[in-house]
């Protein structure tokens, strides 16, 4: 019974930090795939700056969420209020979502924009953007392969790897929980028969069998804690 428990809490335990890693991720990637579709709106609509930086910054804030709407926000006051300079764009962009080694590229980035001709502009909104695009992806990677009870919930991407990987994860929940109930079923006859001390090898042995199966997952999950807290 013991062995079922403890299999049932290291399940939940590594899945429910499992979606803490998950979310993470998937606040890295938005940040980077909507500075993306940023620079898109920009290279489309900057005509050049006939309309002003701050009101299409607006614009493409309007009907949008995330970390990077709430940057872009504190960007356009920062404009409004004219204080607009180095120091207060690194701050801007001190976000834990950004990359720490990324930070100065973003810091670059918006204290560039509106300051050279239309040519220059579009080239450096290029160039940015050809950064940002392998970053979003790194991101969606980590994002559709890290945690296990996000594949349960259903939360699977259409991506034929994604899913076969979600399906390996479950599949080894199940054979967790099969030693788990076996070792318990055996536990319980052997009680019943005043046989207390091979119950408890039994027990031993199901411990054992779960914690080795369990060692991917572990790795999995410390890799994925040592990428994040490589961050900073």
């Amino acid at each position: 019974m013991w062995t079922l428990i403890l299999g049932g809490a290291l399940f939940f335990c590594f899945a429910y930090v499992g979606i803490g890693i998950r979310s993470y991720y998937a606040k890295r990637r938005d940040i980077y795939k909507d500075s993306v579709a940023y620079i898109d709106y920009l290279k489309e609509n900057i005509g050049f700056l006939k309309t002003p930086l701050g009101i299409l910054t607006r614009n493409f804030c309007s009907d949008r969420k995330g970390e990077l709407v709430k940057i872009l926000n504190r960007y356009v006051a920062l404009i409004d209020k004219g204080c607009l300079n180095s120091d207060s764009v690194n701050k801007l962009v001190s976000s834990p979502y950004i990359d720490k080694d990324r930070q100065d590229m973003f810091a670059t980035f918006f204290y560039g924009l509106g300051k050279v001709d239309c040519d220059t502009q579009i080239e450096q909104l290029q160039r940015m953007r050809a950064a940002l695009v392998p970053l979003a992806e790194h991101y969606e990677k980590k994002y559709r392969t890290t945690g296990v009870l996000a594949y349960i919930a259903g939360h699977r991407s259409n991506d034929n790897r994604s899913i076969a990987e979600g399906n390996m994860e479950i599949g080894i929940i199940f054979r967790i929980a099969g030693v788990g109930i076996l070792t318990a079923i055996i536990n319980i006859i052997l009680k019943k028969s005043d046989k207390d001390e091979v119950a408890t090898f039994v027990t031993l042995a199901g411990l054992i069998i779960i914690l080795v199966m369990v060692l991917d997952m572990l790795g999995g999950l410390f890799d994925s804690l040592k990428s994040i807290l490589n961050l900073y």
